[in-house]
């Protein structure tokens, strides 16, 4: 879901930085660039605003030719000055314009640690409310984790596992029906949980 509703607004983002901002007259800044996907040609404009709490960001596309749009919000955002935490609302698509997906993260530059978690916001969509949430810590056992909640048939996931070694564990009480967590070792093949 994520992959294919951001793909454009990513490109967009990340071609966008590569070209010279401009001053708008409200004092925010913006980078123009046009960028390709497929066979599609797509114009992005990205604005960029300060206010006391952070930095605001806003990403409009429009795309020429069959089934053209103009400037459409495709998605925006806020985040503090030290980078530490923010959140992003992107929307579904120029046809229907509603909020989509509901992205919030954090994260401690001292402990090299975060999460962001990705929400469906769509109103009255069948998964409103399912969200995964990916993560880092210190724990020394399992230093990474998602977590993983599917709002159409109530069903959680919980997923930990160490980044260097790649042992790590499950709790799926739909998939394996019990609530037990379920190991694997360094070699990815399963193992008893200790």
């Amino acid at each position: 879901m994520i992959t294919v509703h951001a793909v454009v607004p990513l490109a967009a983002y990340a071609g966008a930085f590569n070209h010279t901002p401009v001053r708008q007259e409200d004092g925010s800044w913006l980078w123009t660039c046009t960028v390709g996907v497929g066979t599609n040609n797509y114009t992005a404009e990205l604005f960029a605003g300060t206010d006391v709490e952070g930095i605001n960001w806003q990403m409009y596309l429009s795309k020429s030719g069959e089934n053209a749009f103009t400037d459409f919000l495709w998605y925006e955002g806020e985040h503090d000055l030290l980078m530490t935490e923010g959140t992003w609302t992107l929307y579904k698509s120029p046809t229907d314009t509603v909020e989509y997906i509901g992205i919030t993260w954090h994260r401690n530059p001292t402990t090299e640690t975060g999460d962001i978690k990705y929400t469906n916001i769509e109103p009255g969509g069948s998964e409103y409310g399912g969200l995964i949430t990916y993560g880092t810590t210190i724990d020394t056992v399992y230093d990474a984790y998602y977590d993983v909640f599917m709002a159409g048939d109530e069903h959680y996931i919980d997923i930990d596992w160490n980044i260097t070694s790649q042992a790590g564990r499950v709790l799926d009480s739909t998939h394996f029906e019990d609530d037990q967590w379920h190991c694997w070792d360094e070699d990815l093949s399963d193992t008893s949980c200790e």
